[in-house]
């Protein structure tokens, strides 16, 4: 596969175990993409939790930004 991908993350619960998320972002760096910041959320998630998924959305949205793929 050669997806157009260039940035990817991982959001996770160590309600999973933990360990998912570290599987999956060693599986995406076979991609070559850029691996934004993971987020891990234990338990039900807390204010801390919703603020970082609002920090990874805006470096999302100022990646695709920078890449011209939206404008602001």
């Amino acid at each position: 596969l050669r997806p157009k991908t260039r940035y990817a993350t991982v959001i996770g619960s160590y309600g999973w175990g933990g360990k998912a998320v570290d599987t999956v972002a060693g599986m995406l760096d076979r991609l070559k993409v850029e691996l934004l910041e993971p987020v891990y959320i234990r338990g039900y998630p807390k204010e801390a939790d919703f603020a970082a998924l609002d920090r990874l959305a805006d470096e999302i949205k100022k990646k695709h930004e920078e890449a011209g793929i939206i404008t602001s």
